[in-house]
């Protein structure tokens, strides 16, 4: 789950934090229909050499949006499981030189999803879902993965936001944390209310997959 919560070196001047959602929930319509539709999309015209990770990367992906969409959140089983298939298949294709590059793509993914942790922006199963794209794409798909899901998760949470027609709470919210920072040099983050869009959070595995699947599209803008 997608969610800029505050963290130690913030002040939370308002608001209780967001609502668990029961992850004792059974599968729905939607969940399973984005999950596969997200994940059709991860698998459009893939090259043969990409073909292995992107079917694990399509597998991986079906599971954890299906599950984040329903409970907000990604399991601990499916993180380990998709991890270790990621090193068992970066082994049997590549052999001890394919499984070093998959360790190393995980540690750095691992870093990456730990660090977005601590500073609030990710919740703890995302953090633990990258790995699993680190090791089946590897450490030098890493940028264009985070640009991509960056790029997708800002887009939907506003679009989320305008949609539930609280784009002008949105908006002064941070006018009056960025008026209090000129003020008093004082980082203060002002919470949303819970059962706001900008709340209740946005399902991370969502902006993974669509990410994923725009950067087996059109690779890395930075590298052409």
């Amino acid at each position: 789950m997608l969610m800029v919560r505050p963290t130690r070196n913030l002040a939370i001047l308002q608001g209780p934090p967001p609502v668990s959602v029961s992850a004792g929930r059974k599968p729905t319509l939607m969940s399973v229909g984005l999950g596969i539709a997200v994940a059709g999309l991860v698998l459009a015209s893939p090259p043969d050499d990409r073909l292995p990770p992107l079917l694990g990367a399509a597998g991986y992906l079906l599971f954890a949006i299906e599950c984040d969409v329903r409970s907000l959140r990604i399991p601990n089983w499916l993180n380990a499981a998709g991890v270790v298939g990621a090193f068992l298949m970066a082994a049997w294709l590549g052999g001890l030189p394919g499984f070093g590059a998959a360790l190393v793509g995980a540690g750095a993914a691992l870093a990456v999803g730990f660090t977005l942790f601590a500073l609030g922006i990710i919740g703890a199963g995302d953090a633990k879902g990258l790995p699993v794209l680190g090791a089946l794409f590897g450490t030098p798909a890493l940028p264009g993965l985070l640009w991509w899901m960056a790029i997708v998760a800002g887009t939907l949470g506003v679009a989320l936001i305008i949609a539930r027609g609280e784009g002008l709470e949105f908006l002064r919210r941070w006018w009056l944390m960025a008026r209090g920072f000129l003020a008093t040099r004082t980082l203060a983050y002002l919470a949303p209310a819970r059962e706001s869009a900008a709340g209740s959070g946005l399902p991370f595995a969502i902006p993974m997959g669509l990410g994923t699947a725009a950067h087996q599209l059109w690779g890395t803008p930075w590298i052409g």
